[in-house]
């Protein structure tokens, strides 16, 4: 390859055994962008030449434009990215590792690694060095890998969704089509619950250039958590039509929303789905916890228990005991949709051992922290939030601030719950999240009286999700505004809440708050 002017002009020969060319090829690139589309052409060229019928030739897979000084890392690279997309995830990792072996200088093989290394819930922290390694030669690539790379660094290493925003805006701006900038865009949002923002960037990848199979799945799924289910129904139909052999990704969106939605037995039947995949012990892991919450689903928190139970010695047994605190805490936030307390649960997870086996800065802070001191335990999620502090040597700072808000936020929980709201409020407003905590919110504004506020967040809980966890607050909030709309007057609208939350958890009748929900909604609709 060699310069021409400002472009680029590539040159290649087929020779005989005894040094003879048989025939030569070029093709010219008016710029960087451009040479892995010449490389392309210049391999069909040759290979019609050589014999290989065009028809053969034409439906070979381009190569992915990715910038590497090896053919062949090059050539491992587009084939793992096509085995990701059909959900073989164990031959995507092995090809990622071999085309990085192959050229170790190559940034977005690790990108790619490290993205399937989350994907299989390998060790946090190869993941967050291959980010790191493609980060670090962010300055030798394109523009348009190296904002994936600076995104992909804030996502696993920093965990700043503003730098993540900032990044893949900036990538947008400059590819509007860009499959990998719409798609990861799209995630950022959903990480603040603007599940209409990235549902729409979601729609323009699907109906442009930009189309993935990360499109086509994330759409189900933000639909399902914006409370959209007809159209949720209708694109996760799209998904496995147009994927139907990727059992990972179509069980995992289906069973989003079934649960969002109330579906226990279809619910019960992605996650078994799950739980008997080949590829990634973490998703079969995560089936078993997806059981549990589809017999929550309708009242059966016996067999619930028992399921997370066992999700929890699975984990341990299997040497992950990230998966085993998420199967404790997953079964506390079950508690308080039946009116019970959660704490047992939480304490019983702290005396194991458990969170002393991982390392502070591998934990899922964001997300255990503030629950743990939700449920009361803040003096020892302040211990966790300093740990981690330590730990993350000042790169998760921005998350730790808003653990740490929160935190000081649920120490008031009890004595001033119109403070911790205000704090709270105030987190809405700096982090553009405003679905945030509206549970949580609507708990403080109950304790502290303001019912109209109250039943504002009751509302925000049943129309759409905050989190994954909505199938679940959305159950829960029928509960709360039957009792919140019976305490202003409005008679009608508290029998219809309460009739929805009785006839979901119909295989619980005694469970406290269902009991208590049965016993206002028979002394109203007799009054």
């Amino acid at each position: 390859m060699g310069s021409a002017g400002s472009g680029y002009l590539l040159l290649a020969s087929i020779r005989a055994a005894d040094g003879e060319t048989l025939a030569t090829f070029r093709r010219t690139a008016s710029d960087g962008s451009e040479v892995i589309r010449a490389i392309d052409g210049l391999s069909q060229d040759i290979r019609e030449r050589a014999g290989e019928s065009l028809r053969s030739i034409r439906a070979g897979e381009p190569l992915e434009a990715v910038t590497t000084s090896s053919l062949e890392a090059l050539r491992l690279y587009t084939e793992a990215v096509r085995a990701r997309d059909l959900g073989e995830l164990t031959r995507s990792r092995a090809l990622l590792e071999e085309s990085v072996r192959v050229d170790p200088d190559f940034a977005m093989g690790w990108r790619g690694l490290s993205l399937v290394l989350n994907d299989v819930g390998g060790e946090p922290q190869e993941i967050r060095d291959a980010a790191t390694r493609a980060y670090e030669m962010r300055h030798r690539l394109t523009d348009r890998e190296r904002y994936k790379a600076v995104a992909w660094y804030h996502d696993r290493v920093t965990g700043d969704i503003q730098q993540q925003i900032v990044a893949y805006q900036t990538l947008l701006d400059l590819y509007p089509d860009d499959e990998t900038g719409l798609n990861n865009l799209a995630t950022a949002y959903s990480e603040l619950a603007r599940w209409e923002d990235a549902t729409a960037l979601l729609e323009r990848a699907i109906q442009g250039s930009g189309t993935s199979r990360s499109a086509y799945t994330n759409r189900v799924l933000y639909l399902s958590l914006s409370g959209d289910f007809g159209e949720a129904r209708q694109a996760l139909d799209e998904l496995e039509t147009r994927y139907p052999e990727n059992e990972l990704w179509r069980s995992w969106t289906g069973f989003i929303l079934a649960w969002s939605e109330w579906d226990a037995d279809e619910a019960e039947r992605r996650a078994t789905s799950l739980q008997r995949l080949d590829e990634a012990p973490n998703w079969r892991r995560t089936g078993t916890r997806a059981l549990a919450f589809s017999y929550a689903l309708t009242g059966q928190l016996s067999a619930a228990r028992e399921v997370f139970e066992g999700a929890r010695m699975e984990a341990v047994r299997q040497g992950a005991p990230i998966d085993a605190v998420q199967a404790w805490l997953e079964q506390a936030m079950v508690h308080p949709l039946f009116g019970l307390d959660p704490a047992p649960t939480v304490e019983a997870m702290l005396a194991s051992g458990l969170l002393e086996e991982i390392p502070p800065q591998f934990r899922s802070n964001s997300q255990w922290i503030p629950f743990i001191a939700w449920t009361g335990f803040v003096d020892e999620a302040r211990g966790l939030l300093d740990e981690w502090e330590e730990a993350s040597m000042g790169l998760q700072n921005r998350q730790i601030q808003t653990a740490r808000t929160l935190v000081d936020a649920y120490a008031l929980a009890e004595d001033d719950p119109a403070s911790a709201a205000a704090a709270i409020e105030g987190l809405r407003a700096t982090s553009g999240c405003d679905r945030c905590n509206a549970w949580e919110l609507g708990t403080l504004y109950e304790r502290a009286g303001r019912t109209q506020d109250a039943i504002r967040e009751r509302e925000r809980s049943a129309a759409a999700g905050q989190n994954f966890y909505f199938g679940m607050h959305r159950m829960a909030a029928h509960e709360a505004l039957g009792r919140l709309y019976e305490e202003v007057g409005d008679t009608a609208k508290a029998v219809e809440h309460y009739a929805v939350y009785v006839e979901r958890l119909a295989n619980g009748p005694d469970l406290p708050s269902v009991r208590d929900a049965r016993l206002r909604l028979q002394a109203l609709a007799g009054a």
